[in-house]
């Protein structure tokens, strides 16, 4: 499961959050994405500096007026902690994600990279 595996701090912020304080954020932790989560800590999208790049500096608007639901990318994958490791390493895979939102009963706790999965499934059990 990947609850056994070694998962990173997922940086967050909330839908309601301004653009202004995920960019912010984003450089005070210098990460280049931030998961996004609702009132009830559910990840629903993703932010990357891309995104803030393409999605306001590009096109002229105005970041204090935008929130971060504005701006994400959505839907996103996320995984139970509970998921074998290898149906979320195939799931990686075939959706072409290097990283990905771990939740407990819905909840963000963390991230997996497709290198821990693989780590982790190819690791000799005793």
């Amino acid at each position: 499961m990947i609850k056994d595996c070694t998962l990173l701090e997922a940086l967050s912020c909330k839908d309601s959050d301004s653009v202004v304080d995920v960019a912010k954020k984003l450089r005070e932790h210098v990460i280049r994405y931030i998961y996004v989560t609702d009132a009830n800590q559910k990840p629903v999208g993703v932010i990357s500096i891309t995104d803030i790049n393409n999605r306001v500096v590009a096109e002229g608007k105005n970041p204090t007026a935008l929130k971060a639901k504005d701006i994400m990318t959505k839907p996103i994958q996320t995984f139970e902690e509970t998921l074998d490791e290898k149906q979320a390493y195939e799931q990686c895979v075939k959706s072409n994600v290097a990283t990905c939102p771990v939740t407990k009963q819905g909840k963000l706790v963390g991230m997996i990279t497709i290198h821990e999965l693989l780590r982790s499934i190819t690791h000799v059990r005793k």
